[in-house]
């Protein structure tokens, strides 16, 4: 089935600014929306409702659409701090349910991980892309459709800070994602041992490093 000119005007200007061609600041401009997805003024309207509700379009007085501002350090860190509230939570539901599907399918998403970080020329949308499917999967677990806004929106809002504030001025470290690897394995170890201690530590030092790679500290309290 095909998705509405809305959701694919949302999908379309979202991949813009995760992958920087709208920068912060940036305005949406309907007329140029109309014309490039061949759309009227409902869908278009509706896109970037979508958008500001996925917060990464804010509405600016005698402005309009704009861009929002990833460089916001308290806005990045309260993120990262809000993750760790929603993925400790549900990492505890899916760690007392002990459910082997479940379980088996983070497993088989941290092992894709593994293979993907040993190859060769790993880049940045891959390795994100198995973090986003870890942690999303986590989330998405719990059966909490509330929870799961909650994350999508505080993940893209990350992203889009990493590229801004880290991606725009240095180099790809992709040593970082065999280190993101493996704090998923201990992550899902500590689920499956039903070890508490251990996956409160494991989440907040791998959101605590995430943060640090865009400059920014975060203070959790377990």
């Amino acid at each position: 089935m095909r998705r509405s000119i809305a959701q694919e005007i949302y999908e379309g200007e979202k991949r813009k600014i995760t992958n920087g061609t709208l920068k912060p600041g940036d305005r949406i401009i309907e007329s140029q929306l109309r014309e490039e997805y061949k759309a009227s003024n409902s869908p278009v309207r509706e896109g970037i409702r979508l958008l500001c509700a996925a917060g990464v379009v804010e509405i600016h007085f005698n402005k309009g659409a704009v861009v929002t501002d990833y460089s916001d350090e308290r806005r990045i860190s309260e993120a990262f701090e809000a993750r760790y509230v929603i993925e400790s939570y549900c990492a505890k539901l899916l760690s007392e349910r002990g459910d082997p599907e479940e379980l088996r399918l983070l497993e088989s998403i941290v092992d894709d991980m593994e293979r993907i970080v040993s190859k060769e020329n790993l880049t940045f949308p891959e390795e994100m892309e198995g973090d986003e499917r870890f942690h999303s999967t986590l989330v998405k677990l719990s059966g909490n459709r509330e929870l799961c806004n909650m994350f999508s929106s505080m993940f893209l809002f990350a992203k889009c800070s990493f590229n801004v504030l880290y991606l725009s001025e240095r180099v790809y470290d992709p040593s970082w994602a065999h280190t993101t690897a493996a704090n998923h394995r201990a992550i899902l170890e500590a689920i499956k041992n039903k070890d508490y201690s251990s996956l409160q530590n494991g989440l907040s030092e791998h959101l605590g490093m995430s943060a640090s790679q865009i400059g920014v500290q975060i203070l959790i309290n377990k």
